[in-house]
């Protein structure tokens, strides 16, 4: 197997310990797990600082988690190319949602999903929503297709057994 040079490597990594919603239980670790990922890309495969994008606690809200993947893997990267390897780690909780296109004809009637730092906080305007599994999905299937080597998706999540109906 061939080492990939750390200047090909690109990576959104996510830690969240504390969420924006007080009923959602506090994690230990997740942050931290982020650190050792980011630290490893570094320090023993090169990976430039540039080419990785960490996100923690409250800077890793739904529209910035998103915004990240598409800004940093998808729009304005034209240094990804067919040597290239991305990275998408997720530390912190996941929960299941129910499919909104689940019908009699549909056997999935829940999709997992991830839970941003703002999951489940709802103000007069806006109620925030987990990221699907279909979400995810499209987004590295969109990655793979800017032509790069490798999509690794790492997700380290604390399933949370609460269905608040979303």
């Amino acid at each position: 197997m061939n080492k990939i040079p750390g200047q090909n490597i690109w990576a959104l990594i996510i830690g969240i310990d504390q969420y924006k919603n007080d009923c959602i239980a506090r994690l230990q670790g997740c942050r931290a797990d982020a650190d050792d990922l980011e630290r490893y890309l570094t320090g023993s495969l090169g990976v430039p600082k540039e080419n990785i994008v960490q996100l923690q606690d409250q800077q890793a809200t739904r529209e910035q988690i998103i915004r990240s993947f598409k800004e940093h893997f998808l729009k304005e990267n034209a240094r990804i190319d067919k040597k290239s390897t991305i990275i998408f780690y997720f530390a912190g909780h996941g929960t299941q949602a129910r499919n909104a296109h689940h019908d009699e004809s549909s056997q999935l009637k829940y999709v997992k999903t991830i839970c941003p730092y703002d999951y489940g906080y709802a103000d007069p305007n806006k109620h925030v929503y987990g990221i699907p599994q279909t979400t995810l999905h499209i987004l590295l299937s969109q990655a793979e297709r800017t032509g790069c080597d490798v999509v690794s998706c790492a997700l380290d999540v604390h399933i949370f057994g609460i269905d608040w109906g979303y």
